[in-house]
Protein backbone atom coordinates (compact mmCIF):
# COMPACT_ATOMS: atom_id res chain seq x y z
CA UNK A 1 0.00 0.00 0.00
CA UNK A 2 1.31 3.27 -1.48
CA UNK A 3 2.10 5.99 1.94
CA UNK A 4 -1.08 8.13 2.95
CA UNK A 5 -1.24 11.37 4.15
CA UNK A 6 -4.75 13.08 5.82
CA UNK A 7 -4.30 16.65 5.07
CA UNK A 8 -6.89 18.69 7.33
CA UNK A 9 -7.61 22.29 8.70
CA UNK A 10 -7.41 21.79 12.66
CA UNK A 11 -5.69 19.03 14.72
CA UNK A 12 -8.12 16.30 13.93
CA UNK A 13 -9.41 16.19 17.36
CA UNK A 14 -12.35 14.05 17.62
CA UNK A 15 -13.63 15.73 20.95
CA UNK A 16 -14.68 18.95 19.05
CA UNK A 17 -17.92 19.54 17.32
CA UNK A 18 -16.85 18.33 14.11
CA UNK A 19 -17.62 14.66 12.34
CA UNK A 20 -14.66 15.31 9.74
CA UNK A 21 -12.07 15.25 12.95
CA UNK A 22 -13.60 11.68 14.09
CA UNK A 23 -13.61 10.56 10.77
CA UNK A 24 -9.92 11.55 9.81
CA UNK A 25 -9.45 10.03 13.54
CA UNK A 26 -10.87 6.76 13.12
CA UNK A 27 -10.12 6.29 9.49
CA UNK A 28 -6.55 6.72 9.95
CA UNK A 29 -6.27 4.92 13.26
CA UNK A 30 -7.72 1.86 11.56
CA UNK A 31 -5.58 2.47 8.40
CA UNK A 32 -2.58 2.15 10.84
CA UNK A 33 -3.50 -0.70 12.44
CA UNK A 34 -3.92 -2.41 8.89
CA UNK A 35 -0.31 -2.14 8.62
CA UNK A 36 -0.34 0.74 6.15
CA UNK A 37 1.99 3.58 6.79
CA UNK A 38 -0.28 6.41 7.61
CA UNK A 39 0.08 10.02 8.54
CA UNK A 40 -2.31 13.11 9.71
CA UNK A 41 -0.95 16.57 8.73
CA UNK A 42 -2.83 19.34 10.38
CA UNK A 43 -2.71 23.14 9.61
CA UNK A 44 -3.19 24.96 12.73
CA UNK A 45 -3.28 28.31 14.83
CA UNK A 46 -2.81 26.09 17.70
CA UNK A 47 0.31 24.45 19.05
CA UNK A 48 -1.13 24.02 22.88
CA UNK A 49 0.52 20.49 24.07
CA UNK A 50 -2.56 19.90 26.04
CA UNK A 51 -4.71 19.83 22.59
CA UNK A 52 -2.76 16.54 22.19
CA UNK A 53 -3.96 12.87 21.96
CA UNK A 54 -2.61 9.39 22.69
CA UNK A 55 -2.95 8.60 18.62
CA UNK A 56 -1.56 5.27 17.39
CA UNK A 57 -0.74 6.74 13.65
CA UNK A 58 2.28 9.57 12.97
CA UNK A 59 0.85 13.09 13.34
CA UNK A 60 2.46 16.50 12.03
CA UNK A 61 1.04 20.31 12.67
CA UNK A 62 2.19 23.18 10.60
CA UNK A 63 1.26 26.81 10.74
CA UNK A 64 -1.68 28.43 9.09
CA UNK A 65 0.01 30.82 6.86
CA UNK A 66 -3.22 32.26 5.68
CA UNK A 67 -5.52 31.42 2.93
CA UNK A 68 -3.47 32.32 0.22
CA UNK A 69 0.38 31.06 1.22
CA UNK A 70 2.12 27.66 2.33
CA UNK A 71 4.37 27.78 4.91
CA UNK A 72 7.35 27.29 4.73
CA UNK A 73 7.44 24.11 7.01
CA UNK A 74 4.63 22.54 4.78
CA UNK A 75 5.94 23.49 1.41
CA UNK A 76 9.41 21.53 2.16
CA UNK A 77 7.41 18.65 4.02
CA UNK A 78 5.48 17.96 0.63
CA UNK A 79 8.76 18.29 -0.95
CA UNK A 80 10.76 15.86 0.92
CA UNK A 81 7.24 13.16 1.19
CA UNK A 82 7.96 9.86 -0.96
CA UNK A 83 7.26 10.24 -4.62
CA UNK A 84 3.95 7.52 -4.48
CA UNK A 85 2.62 9.03 -1.63
CA UNK A 86 -1.11 10.13 -2.00
CA UNK A 87 -2.29 12.86 -0.23
CA UNK A 88 -5.89 12.48 0.73
CA UNK A 89 -7.57 16.30 1.72
CA UNK A 90 -10.54 16.28 4.03
CA UNK A 91 -13.60 19.14 3.19
CA UNK A 92 -14.14 21.68 0.63
CA UNK A 93 -14.27 25.52 0.13
CA UNK A 94 -11.01 25.39 2.28
CA UNK A 95 -8.30 27.90 0.15
CA UNK A 96 -5.63 26.18 1.74
CA UNK A 97 -6.35 23.30 -0.30
CA UNK A 98 -6.31 24.62 -3.44
CA UNK A 99 -2.87 25.92 -3.31
CA UNK A 100 -1.45 22.42 -1.85
CA UNK A 101 -3.47 20.87 -4.51
CA UNK A 102 -1.22 23.14 -7.12
CA UNK A 103 2.00 22.44 -5.28
CA UNK A 104 1.26 18.59 -5.25
CA UNK A 105 0.67 18.64 -9.13
CA UNK A 106 4.07 20.70 -9.74
CA UNK A 107 5.68 18.12 -7.49
CA UNK A 108 4.06 14.98 -9.37
CA UNK A 109 2.32 13.94 -6.18
CA UNK A 110 -1.22 12.05 -6.11
CA UNK A 111 -3.98 13.26 -3.96
CA UNK A 112 -7.94 12.26 -3.21
CA UNK A 113 -10.37 14.30 -1.99
CA UNK A 114 -13.48 13.53 0.65
CA UNK A 115 -16.12 16.70 0.37
CA UNK A 116 -17.88 15.88 3.77
CA UNK A 117 -20.62 17.28 2.00
CA UNK A 118 -19.63 20.85 1.31
CA UNK A 119 -21.22 20.35 -2.30
CA UNK A 120 -24.50 18.97 -1.98
CA UNK A 121 -27.47 20.93 -3.33
CA UNK A 122 -28.52 22.19 0.13
CA UNK A 123 -24.67 23.56 0.83
CA UNK A 124 -24.24 25.09 -2.35
CA UNK A 125 -27.24 27.36 -2.47
CA UNK A 126 -26.35 29.19 1.03
CA UNK A 127 -24.31 32.08 -0.21
CA UNK A 128 -25.19 30.52 -3.68
CA UNK A 129 -23.72 32.86 -6.30
CA UNK A 130 -20.57 33.38 -4.04
CA UNK A 131 -19.89 29.74 -4.02
CA UNK A 132 -20.56 29.14 -7.99
CA UNK A 133 -18.15 31.00 -8.95
CA UNK A 134 -15.62 30.16 -6.02
CA UNK A 135 -16.24 26.18 -7.04
CA UNK A 136 -16.13 27.33 -10.91
CA UNK A 137 -12.76 28.69 -10.85
CA UNK A 138 -10.78 27.51 -7.86
CA UNK A 139 -12.75 24.10 -6.38
CA UNK A 140 -13.82 22.39 -10.19
CA UNK A 141 -9.85 21.93 -11.36
CA UNK A 142 -9.17 20.68 -7.91
CA UNK A 143 -11.72 17.74 -7.93
CA UNK A 144 -11.28 17.24 -11.98
CA UNK A 145 -7.57 16.51 -11.37
CA UNK A 146 -8.16 14.41 -8.09
CA UNK A 147 -7.03 10.90 -8.67
CA UNK A 148 -10.59 10.18 -7.16
CA UNK A 149 -12.89 11.99 -5.34
CA UNK A 150 -14.70 10.08 -1.99
CA UNK A 151 -18.36 10.39 -1.92
CA UNK A 152 -20.32 9.23 1.53
CA UNK A 153 -23.80 8.29 0.23
CA UNK A 154 -25.67 8.73 -2.80
CA UNK A 155 -27.83 11.83 -2.36
CA UNK A 156 -23.77 13.86 -2.15
CA UNK A 157 -23.17 11.55 -5.13
CA UNK A 158 -25.60 12.83 -7.12
CA UNK A 159 -25.41 16.47 -6.41
CA UNK A 160 -21.54 16.21 -7.02
CA UNK A 161 -22.17 15.17 -10.79
CA UNK A 162 -24.61 17.55 -11.22
CA UNK A 163 -21.67 19.88 -10.68
CA UNK A 164 -19.02 18.15 -12.68
CA UNK A 165 -19.24 15.38 -14.77
CA UNK A 166 -15.46 14.19 -15.35
CA UNK A 167 -15.31 13.02 -11.55
CA UNK A 168 -13.50 9.77 -10.49
CA UNK A 169 -16.16 8.94 -7.67
CA UNK A 170 -16.16 6.39 -4.94
CA UNK A 171 -18.70 5.41 -2.61
CA UNK A 172 -17.38 4.59 0.45
CA UNK A 173 -19.45 5.63 4.07
CA UNK A 174 -18.46 6.71 7.44
CA UNK A 175 -17.62 4.11 9.77
CA UNK A 176 -18.00 3.80 13.58
CA UNK A 177 -15.51 3.00 16.38
CA UNK A 178 -17.96 0.48 18.45
CA UNK A 179 -15.64 0.83 21.33
CA UNK A 180 -16.34 4.44 22.16
CA UNK A 181 -19.97 2.93 22.65
CA UNK A 182 -19.02 0.75 25.83
CA UNK A 183 -20.65 2.38 28.62
CA UNK A 184 -18.22 1.95 32.00
CA UNK A 185 -21.43 2.30 34.31
CA UNK A 186 -25.02 0.56 34.12
CA UNK A 187 -27.38 2.37 31.91
CA UNK A 188 -30.85 2.11 33.78
CA UNK A 189 -33.30 2.41 30.88
CA UNK A 190 -35.96 5.10 30.61
CA UNK A 191 -39.76 4.60 30.49
CA UNK A 192 -40.37 7.39 28.42
CA UNK A 193 -41.24 7.34 25.05
CA UNK A 194 -38.07 9.89 23.87
CA UNK A 195 -36.84 11.26 20.31
CA UNK A 196 -33.38 11.92 20.25
CA UNK A 197 -31.05 14.07 17.99
CA UNK A 198 -27.49 14.80 18.25
CA UNK A 199 -25.34 17.16 16.62
CA UNK A 200 -24.66 20.63 15.45
CA UNK A 201 -27.28 22.84 16.63
CA UNK A 202 -27.68 24.46 12.67
CA UNK A 203 -31.51 25.18 11.88
CA UNK A 204 -31.56 25.10 8.28
CA UNK A 205 -28.86 22.38 7.16
CA UNK A 206 -29.58 20.20 9.79
CA UNK A 207 -33.32 20.53 9.61
CA UNK A 208 -34.02 21.32 12.91
CA UNK A 209 -37.21 23.69 12.26
CA UNK A 210 -38.64 20.83 10.90
CA UNK A 211 -38.30 18.54 14.00
CA UNK A 212 -39.79 21.28 16.14
CA UNK A 213 -42.81 21.78 13.96
CA UNK A 214 -43.17 17.81 13.33
CA UNK A 215 -42.76 17.44 17.16
CA UNK A 216 -45.71 19.95 18.00
CA UNK A 217 -47.92 18.49 15.54
CA UNK A 218 -47.08 14.91 16.87
CA UNK A 219 -48.06 16.43 20.50
CA UNK A 220 -50.92 18.81 19.31
CA UNK A 221 -52.81 16.51 16.30
CA UNK A 222 -52.12 12.97 17.55
CA UNK A 223 -51.67 13.54 21.09
CA UNK A 224 -48.12 12.13 21.30
CA UNK A 225 -46.89 11.76 24.96
CA UNK A 226 -42.93 11.54 24.39
CA UNK A 227 -40.15 13.83 25.18
CA UNK A 228 -37.81 15.33 22.48
CA UNK A 229 -33.78 15.50 23.45
CA UNK A 230 -31.23 17.63 21.75
CA UNK A 231 -27.30 17.17 22.40
CA UNK A 232 -25.32 19.52 20.32
CA UNK A 233 -24.15 23.21 19.76
CA UNK A 234 -24.27 25.25 17.36
CA UNK A 235 -24.65 28.96 15.75
CA UNK A 236 -28.39 28.99 16.45
CA UNK A 237 -29.06 27.06 20.10
CA UNK A 238 -30.18 30.25 21.00
CA UNK A 239 -32.71 30.79 17.88
CA UNK A 240 -34.23 27.07 18.26
CA UNK A 241 -34.65 27.52 21.88
CA UNK A 242 -36.48 30.62 20.49
CA UNK A 243 -38.38 28.47 17.97
CA UNK A 244 -39.10 25.91 20.82
CA UNK A 245 -40.69 28.57 23.49
CA UNK A 246 -42.75 29.87 20.54
CA UNK A 247 -44.35 26.72 19.91
CA UNK A 248 -44.67 25.95 23.52
CA UNK A 249 -42.32 23.35 23.62
CA UNK A 250 -40.66 23.70 27.06
CA UNK A 251 -42.50 21.13 28.76
CA UNK A 252 -41.55 18.33 26.38
CA UNK A 253 -38.14 19.35 25.20
CA UNK A 254 -34.58 19.39 26.79
CA UNK A 255 -31.71 21.33 25.60
CA UNK A 256 -28.35 19.22 26.18
CA UNK A 257 -26.07 21.01 24.95
CA UNK A 258 -22.79 19.59 24.10
CA UNK A 259 -22.00 16.22 25.43
CA UNK A 260 -18.96 13.91 24.92
CA UNK A 261 -17.76 10.57 25.55
CA UNK A 262 -19.26 8.41 27.98
CA UNK A 263 -21.94 11.63 29.24
CA UNK A 264 -23.27 11.23 25.74
CA UNK A 265 -23.70 7.29 25.24
CA UNK A 266 -25.27 7.59 28.82
CA UNK A 267 -27.86 10.48 27.04
CA UNK A 268 -28.43 8.72 23.51
CA UNK A 269 -28.65 5.47 25.42
CA UNK A 270 -31.88 6.55 26.64
CA UNK A 271 -33.89 7.73 23.44
CA UNK A 272 -36.30 5.40 21.46
CA UNK A 273 -35.82 7.04 18.63
CA UNK A 274 -33.39 8.78 17.07
CA UNK A 275 -34.23 11.81 14.06
CA UNK A 276 -32.41 13.22 11.56
CA UNK A 277 -34.21 15.48 9.36
CA UNK A 278 -31.18 17.18 7.31
CA UNK A 279 -31.68 19.53 4.24
CA UNK A 280 -27.97 18.45 3.20
CA UNK A 281 -25.55 16.27 4.05
CA UNK A 282 -22.40 14.10 3.65
CA UNK A 283 -23.39 11.49 5.66
CA UNK A 284 -24.00 12.19 9.25
CA UNK A 285 -21.85 10.09 12.09
CA UNK A 286 -24.71 10.59 14.73
CA UNK A 287 -27.06 8.51 12.69
CA UNK A 288 -24.60 5.75 12.16
CA UNK A 289 -24.04 6.22 16.31
CA UNK A 290 -27.44 5.84 17.04
CA UNK A 291 -28.43 2.85 15.14
CA UNK A 292 -24.95 1.29 16.36
CA UNK A 293 -26.77 1.57 19.74
CA UNK A 294 -29.96 -0.18 18.52
CA UNK A 295 -31.76 3.19 18.09
CA UNK A 296 -34.37 3.09 15.81
CA UNK A 297 -33.92 6.01 13.37
CA UNK A 298 -36.20 8.67 11.47
CA UNK A 299 -33.98 10.05 8.45
CA UNK A 300 -34.81 12.10 5.63
CA UNK A 301 -33.45 10.98 2.19
CA UNK A 302 -30.96 14.08 2.11
CA UNK A 303 -29.06 11.94 5.17
CA UNK A 304 -28.07 8.83 2.48
CA UNK A 305 -28.85 7.53 5.01
CA UNK A 306 -32.06 6.11 4.07
CA UNK A 307 -31.15 3.21 1.96
CA UNK A 308 -29.44 1.61 5.05
CA UNK A 309 -32.16 2.05 7.24
CA UNK A 310 -34.72 0.74 4.67
CA UNK A 311 -32.76 -2.29 3.79
CA UNK A 312 -32.64 -3.21 7.96
CA UNK A 313 -36.32 -2.08 8.24
CA UNK A 314 -34.62 -0.06 10.91
CA UNK A 315 -36.42 2.73 11.17
CA UNK A 316 -38.70 5.40 8.86
CA UNK A 317 -37.29 7.62 6.13
CA UNK A 318 -38.86 10.33 3.75
CA UNK A 319 -37.99 12.17 0.84
CA UNK A 320 -40.07 15.40 1.15
CA UNK A 321 -40.48 17.35 4.12
CA UNK A 322 -43.89 17.00 5.37
CA UNK A 323 -44.90 17.82 8.77
CA UNK A 324 -48.15 16.12 9.27
CA UNK A 325 -46.44 13.08 7.41
CA UNK A 326 -43.16 13.23 10.29
CA UNK A 327 -45.04 13.58 13.14
CA UNK A 328 -47.38 10.41 12.37
CA UNK A 329 -44.33 8.24 12.00
CA UNK A 330 -43.30 9.81 15.65
CA UNK A 331 -46.71 8.49 16.68
CA UNK A 332 -46.26 5.27 15.02
CA UNK A 333 -43.16 5.13 16.67
CA UNK A 334 -44.67 5.90 19.96
CA UNK A 335 -47.18 3.24 19.69
CA UNK A 336 -44.77 0.44 18.58
CA UNK A 337 -42.98 1.35 21.96
CA UNK A 338 -45.82 1.26 23.66
CA UNK A 339 -46.63 -2.40 22.60
CA UNK A 340 -42.64 -3.76 23.13
CA UNK A 341 -43.13 -4.11 18.71
CA UNK A 342 -40.40 -1.19 18.51
CA UNK A 343 -37.55 -3.86 20.42
CA UNK A 344 -37.31 -5.60 16.74
CA UNK A 345 -36.41 -2.65 14.87
CA UNK A 346 -33.61 -1.55 17.36
CA UNK A 347 -32.06 -5.42 17.58
CA UNK A 348 -32.11 -4.83 12.97
CA UNK A 349 -30.26 -1.37 13.41
CA UNK A 350 -27.56 -2.39 15.57
CA UNK A 351 -27.18 -5.61 13.26
CA UNK A 352 -26.97 -4.02 10.85
CA UNK A 353 -24.97 -1.15 11.50
CA UNK A 354 -21.96 -3.46 12.77
CA UNK A 355 -22.22 -5.16 9.64
CA UNK A 356 -22.35 -1.72 7.21
CA UNK A 357 -20.00 0.51 9.51
CA UNK A 358 -16.94 -0.97 10.96
CA UNK A 359 -14.13 0.99 10.46
CA UNK A 360 -12.14 -1.96 9.12
CA UNK A 361 -14.43 -2.38 6.63
CA UNK A 362 -14.25 1.33 5.63
CA UNK A 363 -10.64 1.37 5.95
CA UNK A 364 -10.29 -1.65 3.66
CA UNK A 365 -12.72 -0.33 1.17
CA UNK A 366 -10.41 2.76 1.13
CA UNK A 367 -7.33 1.34 -1.05
CA UNK A 368 -10.32 1.70 -4.06
CA UNK A 369 -9.55 5.48 -3.48
CA UNK A 370 -5.67 5.44 -3.03
CA UNK A 371 -4.60 2.28 -5.92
Amino acid sequence: MRPIIHLVLGRANPHRMNGVNRVVHNLAGEQHSLGWKVSVWGITTSFDKADDLARNYHCCWFPDSGYFNISLELKAALQSSEPNTVFHFHGGFIPHFILISRYLRKIKRSYVLTPHGTFTQGAMDQNKWLKKLYFRFLEKPLLNKAQAVQCLGHAEQSDLEALSKSLQIQLIPNGQNFGELICESPITPSSEFIIGYCGRIEERQKGLDVLLKSFRFYLEQLGGRGKLHLIGDGPYLQEMKALAEKLELDPHICFWGKKFDQEKIQILSQMKLFVHSSRNEGLPTAVIEALSLGIPCLVSKATSMDTYVKMARAGWTYEEIDIPRIARYLREAEDEFEAGKLKERSVRAAEMARKEFSWRKIAEETKRLYQ
